[in-house]
């Protein structure tokens, strides 16, 4: 993982990398998932992360390929990195657990 072990900022969302196993986890629980393209910086002018929410969105690994095929590549990256909110009940729980 790209940003193992950092707590990272996203806006004001203080976040965490985690694998996909328990961001798909954390997502299904009801949780909020951020993806960023592997190869891209979180915070540039140029693209931002996309949040995932189960609460307005389909389920998971359709979001993911969704998310994939339209914004990976190979200068971006072949694949999606996956963020949690480390301030979230939901998502401590997991991260402790499962992360």
């Amino acid at each position: 993982m790209k940003y193992k072990d950092q707590f990272i900022t996203i806006g004001n969302t203080h976040v965490k990398q985690v694998n996909k196993t328990t961001a798909k986890n954390i997502y299904d629980k009801g949780g909020r998932i951020y993806l960023n393209a592997c190869n891209m910086m979180l915070n540039n002018p140029w693209t931002t992360p996309m949040l995932l929410d189960k609460e307005f969105a389909g389920k998971f690994e359709t979001m993911v390929n969704e998310y994939e095929y339209y914004n990976c590549c190979s200068e971006r990256g072949n694949y999606a990195n996956y963020f949690v909110n480390i301030n979230s009940k939901i998502n401590k729980l997991w991260i402790t657990i499962g992360g």
